[in-house]
């Protein structure tokens, strides 16, 4: 099975597709010109193909770049709904989990209901007092 694509060099790629330049690339992901450079290479090195055109300070993108571009904008964007979803997740679970006492866990969360469950549920063995009912003196 052939390896799959590193997120990294697809966001080094998308942002130097959008950007068109090593420079501005590279300053908008917080990262060296050098650190874009090797990620394109290593990229067009893994896929067997360029990607971009070097004109000089500028790059442009050569067919088989369009067509990945196609491919990481979908990957990137699913990775960031992946993301999305999974933070909501946890914002949920820490709202239960504080409604459960300060419960640190989903675990500890999941005891701390089934000991109120079991709490709140009388048990059969157990028969609550019989009134009586009131005699005459």
């Amino acid at each position: 099975m052939k390896p799959i694509l590193d997120s990294r060099k697809l966001l080094a790629f998308t942002t130097l597709a959008r950007l068109g330049s090593f420079t501005l690339a590279a300053r908008e992901l917080f990262l060296t010109q050098s650190a874009v450079s090797h990620a394109i290479r290593a990229l067009e090195e893994e896929l067997n193909c360029r990607l971009f055109e070097r004109l000089g300070r500028k790059v442009r993108l050569t067919y088989a770049g369009r067509q990945l571009l196609l491919h990481a904008d979908r990957i990137l964007l699913a990775m960031q709904d992946a993301r999305s979803e999974l933070e909501g997740l946890r914002r949920r679970r820490d709202k239960r989990l504080q409604a459960a006492g300060g419960a640190k866990s989903d675990t500890e969360f999941q005891l701390v209901n089934k000991s109120a469950s079991a709490a709140s549920t009388p048990s059969p063995s157990i028969k609550p007092p019989s009134i009586a009912s009131p005699t005459k003196l």
